[in-house]
């Protein structure tokens, strides 16, 4: 049982770990969200081409995020039963 529970936890660490720091941005919805708001201000305003690529690959990067998040969800309650079970 504690490995079991040391497994997933180890699991949940490496999600979280490349997961932006916010918790807010850890909500698949809020990071949908962000997305569509930063394709709208990258689609509607005039910006640098260095601020284009900047807010491209923040796009990227959140769009990559959200199957880890979604992961990282799912883990917890196969988490919280096990450590239910275990007490």
């Amino acid at each position: 049982m504690q490995e079991k529970i040391n497994t997933l936890d180890l699991e949940k660490e490496q999600l979280l770990k490349n997961l932006p720091k916010n918790k807010e941005m850890q909500d698949p919805t809020k990071i949908q969200e962000k997305i569509a708001e930063m394709e709208k201000r990258f689609q509607t305003t005039s910006m640098a081409l260095a601020d284009e690529k900047k807010i491209m690959a923040e796009i990227k990067k959140l769009k990559e995020s959200i199957p880890n998040v979604q992961k990282a969800i799912d883990v917890k309650p196969k988490l919280d039963a096990l450590y239910e079970h275990r007490n």
